[in-house]
């Protein structure tokens, strides 16, 4: 996309690139979208979309059949502040029939749905953030949004590295909440499902404003998702409007520790505290104000308020250099003390659930458990490490488009001359938050996260059996298989002669975990 050499002046951190890239074939998926009429951002206009997939990891080539997905969308322009200032955007999409009427697809091993995200990571030169979020808190939550990273060409112009992702909607494969149909307007009916969130918002899309803000100037505006603002019915936007002040006067009442009639019998603790540890770990400046987003289901299914699913960390894991959102130290709810100024402030719920003993005893305990399981030290590299081989060839791709390498991009708190530098940035300030966060929780870490022995996997990739040969480990040692989710994976492990069988396992990167007495070490490996 050119733009003009005087916007390029008019903002600072914008940039103009022409570089023309030859994509022809690619480790990640590609995505083909070719469109008559100019994408923009206020309408989806027709389009076409091709997506060159191969689920056993091998090479995808546009001399291929584009067996994934070959048909029509809708696509639009998406995105706040990205929009404005950044030259590669970010896209919605719906898929669609002949006729250019919605029609649910499965895509790349997603469940079918009709939406979807196109994110264009740029000030984000990792390229990784919302991708090692979302999967961590698709390991600890119901539900995160699917991910998958993809190379993007638009009408024969290379766009670069993007997150194909699902748009957070009321589905059984997504937000799994009850229909609300228009004449739901009565009894157990009315109760649910309810999508809402804090966010930036059009005045129309506005459904109230809570008693407690922290001023007129700079109110908490509750925003409808589900049913949209232009969907719901009255009395159902009476309804949940007056459910969310109940538990807010619970909340913020004398009683709000009480077991039977405090705030706990209106929400999913333990929703809260995940959602708290995701942003808190991330330390994202727009943790708990913008795109934060809540749900409630009916009544007679689970009547209590969620938080999540989770959404929009390109700003996060050190990545702001406004409000402390790179300093390691410090709490993201402590937002409105830092930038009092700031129109969009933190709702109070955040400080008050911790000034509960029990909620605050909670959230150290699970903190304790993630970070000696899930969310160790080993595991979280390993992650880091399977974005950044996914991304070996791509990203250079990407950045031979987009030439900001060694140059701040709002609101860059580090710059990076290479790729590299970018994702040990990211890597070192997440050890260095997380440690922070161990010693304020002041929990004990398993020694077998501190102490790393290296063993070798071979081969890998691998069809049917996985050999590994170790040091330093007596014959008790334990083998672990997860996928990237941090769910364990059913195999056989013969210890005599050190073989796992993996062929049951469908194709995709997994991780290897053993362990004996204070030692472990963790690999990751690809099941053909």
């Amino acid at each position: 996309m050119i733009r003009s050499i005087f916007t390029c002046f008019l903002l600072v951190t914008f940039y103009c690139s022409n570089a023309q890239i030859t994509l022809t074939e690619s480790n990640l998926p590609i995505i083909v979208i070719e469109s008559l009429n100019t994408i923009n951002a206020d309408n989806k206009v027709a389009a076409t979309m091709k997506i060159y997939f191969k689920e056993d990891g091998s090479i995808n080539k546009l001399t291929d059949v584009p067996e994934d997905y070959d048909g029509n969308i809708g696509i639009k322009q998406r995105g706040q502040t990205s929009l404005f200032l950044f030259d590669k955007k970010g896209f919605s999409l719906e898929t669609r029939d002949e006729l250019g009427e919605e029609d649910a697809a499965g895509i790349m091993g997603m469940p079918k749905e009709v939406d979807w995200v196109l994110h264009g990571p740029y000030s984000d030169k990792s390229l990784m953030r919302n991708a090692l979020l979302y999967t961590l808190a698709d390991s600890i939550t119901p539900y995160a949004p699917r991910v998958q990273m993809a190379e993007v060409l638009i009408n024969n112009e290379y766009q670069g590295v993007y997150l194909f992702t699902e748009k957070i909607k009321r589905d059984g494969n997504r937000v799994d909440i009850a229909k609300l149909k228009d004449d739901d307007i009565t009894g157990d009916d009315i109760t649910g499902g309810y999508i809402l969130k804090f966010d930036k918002a059009d005045e129309e899309e506005i459904g109230w404003v809570s008693s407690y803000s922290v001023s007129a100037a700079q109110p908490t505006n509750f925003i409808h998702v589900y049913p949209k603002w232009d969907d719901i019915v009255p009395v159902q936007k009476e309804y949940i409007q007056n459910w969310m002040a109940d538990f807010e006067n619970l909340l913020a009442g004398p009683d709000y520790t009480d077991d039977l009639i405090g705030y706990r019998k209106s929400i999913n603790t333990e929703s809260f505290i995940d959602f708290m540890l995701l942003n808190e770990m991330s330390r994202n400046v727009d943790a708990y104000r913008l795109s934060t987003y809540m749900f409630k289901d009916k009544d007679s299914n689970d009547d209590e308020l969620h938080m999540g699913p989770v959404w929009d960390y390109n700003l996060a894991f050190g990545n702001a250099n406004y409000c402390d959102g790179s300093r390691i130290d410090g709490w993201a709810y402590d937002f409105n003390d830092v930038c009092e100024g700031d129109m969009y402030q933190i709702h109070f719920w955040w400080k008050r659930l911790l000034t509960d003993p029990s909620f605050e005893k909670d959230i150290a305990d699970k903190w304790m458990k993630l970070r000696n399981g899930k969310f160790s030290n080993s595991n979280i590299n390993a992650l880091i490490d399977y974005f950044e081989d996914q991304l070996a060839l791509p990203q250079v791709r990407n950045f031979q488009k987009w030439e900001i390498l060694g140059t701040e991009i709002w609101p860059n708190a580090f710059v990076g001359n290479t790729y590299a530098s970018e994702v040990e940035y990211l890597r070192t300030w997440l050890m260095d938050r997380m440690a922070w966060m161990d010693n304020e929780f002041d929990i004990d870490l398993a020694a077998h996260d501190i102490d790393q022995v290296d063993i070798t996997i071979s081969p890998n990739p691998v069809n049917d059996i996985l050999s590994f040969s170790l040091e330093s480990f007596d014959n008790t040692f334990s083998v672990t298989v997860y996928d990237l989710a941090g769910q364990i994976k059913d195999v056989v492990v013969n210890k005599s002669s050190k073989t796992i069988n993996v062929r049951d396992l469908n194709s995709g990167m997994y991780l290897i975990q053993i362990s004996n007495n204070n030692n472990q070490t963790t690999k990751r490996f690809i099941k053909m």
